[in-house]
């Protein structure tokens, strides 16, 4: 599914992965459930830790926004 996911990503001129939000907060689920470290899950999947490491951390702060009507911002969770 991630390797998927990675190989359809869109690419920039540079040739740099241009992901969405809801991409990497799925790369960050399904590194907290495959059990490895992230050293090991971003060897396998071809990943930066540091940049795997602030995703995680911007999910756990609801860095993962919508918008509702109104305007105000809500965490993933309240959506």
């Amino acid at each position: 599914m991630i390797e998927d996911l990675l190989k359809n990503a869109r690419r920039s001129a540079g040739g740099r992965r241009l992901l969405t939000s809801t991409q990497k907060a799925a790369i960050v689920e399904d590194w907290g459930a495959s059990g490895l470290s992230c050293a090991e899950y971003c060897r396998r999947h071809g990943l930066i830790a540091s940049q795997l490491y602030k995703w995680h951390s911007d999910a756990k702060s609801g860095a993962v926004l919508g918008i509702k009507n109104d305007g105000e911002l809500h965490s993933r969770a309240e959506l």
